[in-house]
């Protein structure tokens, strides 16, 4: 059940005025500005749970459950999110830029040309020039 409301006996759904007050209070403060963290003072969650709230179109009322923030209020919040960069954007692809001519090769082969794999050709240059300096 969503923060704000009780669900009576008869199975039908109610506002908690408490918690209604504090909802109402979270939803007031974002659009006002206040930061998040401060917005979410006095209620029993944290930040990021408030947050999700803020994007709750339920407490705008449907045909089960009665209102706890009025349209324009829950409208300001949503563009105050949107300002913020708190709503993700859609993410794009990134543009490739191909790079001509880059050729990779790496391989365990051994060369076409020599016939020596990777590691022999490492070994002979070593010794080929660790031995230059003593002739």
């Amino acid at each position: 059940m969503l923060y704000g409301y009780i669900v009576k006996n008869d199975g039908s759904i109610t506002i908690d005025p408490e918690q209604a007050d504090k909802v109402e209070r979270l939803f007031r403060r974002f659009a006002d500005g206040e930061t998040l963290t401060y917005s979410c003072e006095g209620l029993p969650m944290a930040p990021q749970t408030c947050k999700k709230m803020l994007s709750t179109s339920a407490y705008l009322g449907d045909a089960s459950r009665p209102a706890i923030i009025p349209q324009s209020l829950f409208a300001r919040v949503q563009s105050e999110l949107v300002r913020r960069g708190s709503v993700r954007k859609p993410k794009t692809q990134p543009t490739r830029i191909p790079v001509w001519p880059v050729r990779l090769h790496f391989t365990v082969s051994p060369d076409i040309h020599t016939g020596l794999t990777p590691q022999e050709m490492y070994e002979m240059v070593k010794a080929a020039t660790s031995t230059a300096g003593q002739d």
